[in-house]
């Protein structure tokens, strides 16, 4: 795989990913839900600027309800 191409995989895992948690940043949300998934949706967020991304992209695991 190119840079390009991983580049392009890494944002649309994260694009993806964003968008299915998306509903956990309601303002009728409770706080305790934002407060597992804020820290989540910012790592995705930051994803695309690891430095020297390559196949070995840290890949943060999404946070369930289960750990409220």
């Amino acid at each position: 795989m190119t840079q390009d191409e991983i580049m392009k995989t890494v944002r649309n895992y994260r694009d993806r990913e964003l968008k299915e948690t998306d509903w956990t940043a309601g303002t009728d949300v409770p706080q305790a839900i934002k407060d597992i998934f804020n820290p989540y949706r910012q790592l995705m967020r930051d994803l695309p600027s690891q430095e020297g991304v390559t196949e070995l992209v840290f890949m943060p695991e999404r946070p369930t309800l289960g750990d409220i």
